[in-house]
């Protein structure tokens, strides 16, 4: 992630099924992540889609509550 330019977001491009997965590429500073195939083979995208919202931005909070 450090080697991508500053001005533009950090995109996860793969590898994110689940909410363990997002803290995970949150933690390593990326900003957004590419889920549509998560979602596509999920029963129910629409709850998934809120759990994975969750678990970002509680991650990304916490990460920014440290740093304080």
């Amino acid at each position: 992630v450090e080697l991508l330019p500053n001005q533009y977001p950090k995109v996860a491009e793969s590898g994110v099924g689940n909410t363990d997965d997002v803290q995970r590429v949150v933690r390593l500073g990326f900003q957004m992540a590419l889920i549509g195939t998560t979602l596509m083979h999920s029963a129910d995208p629409r709850a998934l889609a809120g759990e994975l919202l969750k678990a970002g931005r509680e991650t990304a909070l916490s990460l920014e509550m440290t740093k304080l």
